[in-house]
């Protein structure tokens, strides 16, 4: 019987050196670099994302958030921080993806699902036919700003584990995790990594006890 384990774990709303240094030594593999959004925790101007870049260096996989929704300007958005990795937040059509990878295939690329219901499993399908991973989280386009990540909110599990099952491509799990529910969303969903902003920080702060304890129930953990 195989055991598996969470790989990637990612701590995003990185805004500092000393919010990176924290994430890196607790153990995550990724930072998440939050740019201009219309609301959310985290964001960050880009010189201070192509700074923290060059400052994680090889420590950790720095990945930029990105609201762009067309594929020129999520490649100039890239190319201006100097990031290897991007997640596209905004809704986007597929095609959006599939032109991205056409003129970058390098670059890795990770569109996220605001999971509402069953009719985002097809659309994380269509979207996985050109990403290089999916990362579900908990969006509200009801509201003004729209929220497109850092909610602090959880969606439904079962959604998302079903995106799981049918998805031939790597799934990051996002929205309102923390050290107390971290372990039964991977026991539901069992997603490939995991992705955690708001409920690691207090005062606006990434903590150091929490991210610890976070990543540490995490690394402890496997299911069949």
């Amino acid at each position: 019987m195989t055991l598996l384990k969470v790989d990637r774990i990612k701590i995003c709303c990185i805004m500092s050196q000393q919010d990176a240094d924290i994430a890196i030594e607790c153990g995550a593999t990724c930072l998440g670099l939050v740019a201009k959004m219309p609301s959310g925790p985290g964001i960050i101007d880009n010189t201070t994302i192509s700074n923290l870049v060059r400052y994680i260096d090889n420590r950790a996989r720095a990945i930029v958030l990105t609201s762009e929704k067309e594929a020129n300007e999520i490649l100039r958005h890239v190319d201006a921080v100097g990031v290897e990795t991007v997640q596209v937040v905004s809704p986007v059509d597929p095609s959006v993806i599939k032109e991205i990878k056409r003129l970058a295939p390098a670059l890795e690329v990770i569109p996220v699902v605001h999971v509402i219901d069953k009719s985002s499993i097809d659309y994380a399908l269509r979207l996985g036919e050109y990403a290089d991973a999916i990362l579900l989280d908990t969006g509200n386009f009801n509201v003004e700003p729209i929220e497109l990540g850092g909610t602090g909110r959880t969606h439904d599990w079962e959604v998302s584990a079903d995106i799981v099952s049918r998805s031939e491509k790597p799934i990051y799990l996002a929205g309102g995790l923390d050290p107390e529910n971290v372990i039964a969303a991977i026991n539901q969903v069992k997603p490939h990594h995991i992705d955690v902003c708001s409920r690691l920080r207090r005062d606006g702060a990434l903590d150091r006890n929490l991210c610890r304890e976070f990543i540490a129930r995490i690394r402890s953990h496997s299911w069949n």
